[in-house]
């Protein structure tokens, strides 16, 4: 009928006005109008606030009267024919305006429409692009890995030629490896190996995925097993990072944790091969010289001592900016003591040359490694003159402060040779065979040798205050004045006096007197030393060599001790560079030679 033809007309002319309308006032149907008016705001996945858009009164009747048009049936073959090849656009438009305008349910409703009906319709790839970008605006990941998938898989989705669906699987697997790789993101705020998990699946199924996200998938995939304690699992995909971007800037550290992974578990030689790698590799890195001494420390723990030696070397050598430099070459001086003594005797002297001033103690310490050296080796020149190094360079660096406990033993330990030296010649007696000249010999010769000794005492005690060696001094001390006592005791009778029993009862009453007043100051050093010893709750051989003596003359008074019960403590820094050797006194000579007995007491008789 010619009304129905008017009609069929009108609507479409309707839609076609509406649609002309909306493009004069707003423009592009794509974008949102510049007027438009906030309905309500919500929150999305992401925790971010989105809003949603009042549609105009004018998209309100555009979109009726395309709905009206989906349902239309014109008598009018030609109307009907445009209307059918243009359904997916009245199926398409009015979705479009709900998923700009924010009302993504109703839109993508609207959309998915599109795509089941028509999906092979260039539509129905926009269709499916607003679906998925809809739930990027949302921040709900799990729906945009989801649908971009779905519509990966659609091989027929947006063109008649497989091409152009190809192409749209592209850009489709692009957003879902995206999407993927966010959400692996995402897991590492809640679980590290789930998250791991994650970045390990994407590096799968994503293998053609840009680049830099392969790069960063595989580095997070290996740095979350490490955060849950997945060490082996983390190091073979850091090995993996390394070996497949060496010259990254991610890679140099990472060989370092690499290394300090395989320690974890106990795989040392694996470790020290990682941090010397690096060194190796990346010799400027921050993080060489930590890597450097990390392996010559695993070595020593291999046994290595040689290896670990040359690496804290090389750590002072080829890095000399370190401020521990002094301490790790120090290192490596005790693990050439245990390589041999040639090699620490070597490597001694190339220390006091490189660091003569840096640390008193560890200075001391090499000089008394030399002097040990050749005192073991028989080379009796060479270690007498390493033990004046030792006094000279003593005085030198205390001139510049103060020394440590260590220093101050070895100095000490050097005077104290002296006063060793003084005793052994003191306690050699030698008895003159006139009278007058035994008077001199015991009153005056004898004193004055062990008012040298006395001398010696004071200034070891108040120039090195170390309790190892005061205790020595004390004890030879009190022996000094023990063995003149002694000369006293043992001097021999002239035979004529010898002969009758009172005149030698009477000279032997009168060496009596003369030697109680020494042994009594011999004792009175000795029980010194042990109430030093006793104030300082401190032992040294020296306090049981004290006891040993007073023991002897008054095992009433002085029992003998066990030193398990006082303890061993003989220095207040244990050695480094092995037992210190303690001379020990020799026992004192008794004269066989006679001599007459004094007639008289001369001066200064104690």
């Amino acid at each position: 009928m010619p009304g129905e033809e008017w009609t069929e007309a009108a609507q479409v002319r309707i839609f076609v006005s509406w649609f002309n309308l909306l493009n004069q006032r707003y423009g592009d149907l794509q974008k949102l109008p510049p007027d438009a008016v906030v309905e309500r705001t919500e929150e999305t996945k992401s925790g971010e606030q989105r809003n949603i858009y009042m549609l105009s009164d004018l998209h309100k009747e555009f979109i009726k009267s395309a709905d009206a048009m989906k349902t239309a049936s014109f008598k009018n073959e030609t109307w009907e024919t445009a209307r059918k090849e243009n359904l997916s656009v009245y199926y398409y438009l009015p979705a479009q305006i709900y998923i700009v305008h924010g009302h993504h349910e109703e839109g993508r409703k609207r959309m998915e429409e599109v795509i089941a009906l028509y999906r092979r319709t260039i539509e129905a790839s926009y269709a499916a692009n607003y679906i998925v970008t809809s739930y990027i605006a949302e921040g709900d990941l799990e729906n945009v890995a989801k649908y971009s998938a779905y519509y990966r898989m659609m091989t027929d989705l947006g063109a008649d030629e497989r091409t152009g669906a190809a192409e749209l699987a592209e850009t489709f697997g692009n957003i879902e490896a995206d999407a993927q790789f966010k959400l692996a993101m995402k897991l590492k705020e809640v679980d590290p190996l789930k998250a791991a998990k994650a970045f390990e699946d994407y590096l799968v199924q994503y293998p053609k995925a840009p680049d830099v996200n392969l790069k960063s998938a595989l580095y997070n995939a290996a740095n979350q097993y490490e955060i849950g304690g997945k060490a082996d699992t983390a190091n073979e995909l850091f090995e993996r990072f390394i070996n497949k971007y060496p010259k990254d800037e991610l890679s140099p550290p990472l060989y370092f944790r690499i290394a300090t992974n395989y320690a974890s578990v106990l795989e040392l030689n694996k470790s020290v091969e990682y941090y010397e790698r690096l060194y190796k590799n990346f010799p400027t890195s921050p993080d060489a010289p930590a890597a450097l001494y990390m392996a010559g420390f695993l070595r020593t723990g291999l046994g290595d001592h040689k290896g670990a030696a040359q690496n804290f070397m090389t750590y002072v050598e080829k890095l000399p900016a370190q401020p521990d430099s002094e301490a790790v070459y120090w290192l490596a001086g005790q693990q050439w003591q245990l390589v041999g003594d040639k090699e620490a005797l070597s490597f001694y002297r190339r220390y006091l040359q490189r660091f003569p001033d840096s640390s008193p103690d560890h200075v001391m310490e090499a000089y008394h490694f030399i002097a040990k050296y050749y005192e073991r080796t028989g080379d009796k020149r060479a270690a007498e003159q390493a033990w004046k190094d030792i006094t000279t360079n003593y005085a030198r660096l205390a001139a510049k402060g103060t020394l440590g406990p260590k220093a101050r033993n070895i100095g000490a330990e050097a005077a104290f040779r002296d006063m060793q030296v003084a005793y052994n010649n003191f306690i050699k007696v030698s008895y003159p065979k006139k009278d007058e000249d035994l008077i001199k010999y015991l009153l005056e010769d004898k004193p004055k040798e062990f008012a040298a000794i006395t001398q010696m005492e004071l200034a070891l005690i108040t120039t090195y205050q170390d309790f190892e060696y005061s205790s020595a001094a004390l004890y030879i001390s009190g022996a000094t004045f023990i063995a003149w006592a002694d000369m006293f005791y043992k001097a021999p009778a002239p035979p004529e006096i010898a002969a009758d029993e009172d005149l030698l009862a009477a000279y032997r009453e009168e060496l009596d007197k003369l030697g109680r007043p020494a042994e009594d100051k011999g004792i009175s050093r000795l029980q010194a030393n042990l109430q030093k010893s006793k104030d300082e709750k401190r032992a040294s051989i020296w306090i049981d060599k004290t006891i040993a003596m007073l023991n002897d003359r008054d095992p009433l008074n002085y029992p003998l001790e066990k030193a398990e019960v006082r303890g061993q403590s003989t220095a207040s820094v244990l050695p480094t560079a092995g037992p210190l050797d303690m001379p020990v006194p020799e026992p004192v000579v008794t004269p066989a030679t006679p001599a007459p007995a004094p007639t008289t007491p001369a001066p200064g008789t104690p």
